[in-house]
């Protein structure tokens, strides 16, 4: 007996490995597009309001020091508001800023100029590095910080390295690296002219 499959029933079986037979094997990809498409159907069917309640949106500083709904000039600076205080349990004010929201960093930075501006207490100091050396014997400060939604305000408190951002050009007073945006995700949608980010 020829035991060949035929084309009309090689289509059933790839069919039935997606929707009817739980112990069919399925191919790595289509499991992956499986879980993408559950994962972007229940995004989908979610209230707009609902995400609306649970994003910043992200705004563009330009050389001007002005801010825009979408990139505008070359340099693509992607920056949202942020409160910081010592310590907001104790009462201190919350003092409002930009920050950088930057993929290409680990953790969180503070305008040098601008903490000590606000007398804030460093913990210590460290030696932090990034794309341009070393920053010897920087301070650290332990900081409450939060993100104002359309509903909440997303309260946080990390430690922050004091670097010259000031010094060097730059008009936003804080960074946000990836252990912030873990916190989150974070669409940068060209196509559609969406920017924001989302919290978990």
């Amino acid at each position: 007996m020829d035991q060949r499959i035929s084309a009309p029933s090689k289509k059933y079986l790839a069919h039935s490995c997606l929707y009817e037979s739980p112990v069919t094997p399925c191919h790595p990809q289509i499991v992956a597009s499986r879980l993408l498409a559950n994962r972007i159907r229940k995004i989908a069917l979610r209230p707009r309001s609902a995400i609306d309640d649970n994003i910043v949106r992200i705004k563009f500083l330009n050389s001007d020091g002005t801010l825009s709904e979408a990139p505008k000039e070359f340099d693509i600076i992607p920056v949202i508001e942020i409160h910081v205080a010592q310590d907001a349990g104790c009462g201190d004010p919350a003092v409002k800023g930009l920050a950088l929201l930057d993929t290409g960093a680990d953790h969180l930075c503070i305008d040098k100029d601008f903490v000590e501006q606000l007398a804030f207490s460093s913990d210590g100091t460290a030696s932090p590095s990034g794309v341009s050396g070393h920053v010897l014997d920087a301070n650290i400060y332990t900081i409450d910080y939060d993100i104002p939604t359309n509903s909440v305000s997303r309260q946080y408190r990390g430690r922050f390295v004091a670097a010259p951002l000031s010094k060097y050009g730059r008009k936003y007073q804080a960074l946000l690296g990836m252990s912030f945006i873990n916190k989150g995700r974070l669409i940068m949608d060209s196509k559609d002219g969406e920017y924001f980010f989302e919290f978990n």
